[in-house]
């Protein structure tokens, strides 16, 4: 299994949201139509100068040609974390979980998420 089977597929996408940013960014460019968005949503932060390195290399590939790609930080609040647990408590939030796996089927999982095959959140539960 290949977590970069949507990369191999030769597929084209009008929105890639990454939420490991660990591809390169040509790679991603080519698996995006001519006027694509890649939104880079989270990955390893090892500094600082990685996250300004990696957004002026966005800003860079934006400024030659039509394709976007920009960055999404967020910072985690205990307030809104707060909230969010309320509603979910309530009822008004509906996580849509596809499948309850085991630690041991993590590579399934894994390869399930990048074939597409989950149709919601894949939840592991430690054993």
């Amino acid at each position: 299994c290949s977590s970069d089977l949507f990369l191999a597929s030769g597929q084209r996408y009008d929105l890639i949201l990454d939420c490991f940013e660990n591809r390169p960014l040509a790679a991603l460019r080519s698996a995006l139509k001519a006027e694509g968005r890649h939104v880079a949503a989270g990955g390893p932060v090892t500094s600082i100068t990685a996250i300004v390195v990696g957004g002026l290399a966005r800003l860079v590939r934006s400024w030659s040609g039509r394709q976007k790609f920009v960055s999404l930080l967020a910072r985690g609040n205990p307030t809104d974390l707060g909230l969010l647990g309320e509603w979910l408590a309530a009822g008004m939030l509906h996580p849509i979980i596809d499948r309850r796996l085991g630690l041991g089927e993590v590579p399934r999982a894994i390869c399930d998420l990048g074939a597409g095959r989950a149709r919601g959140k894949i939840v592991i539960v430690p054993s």
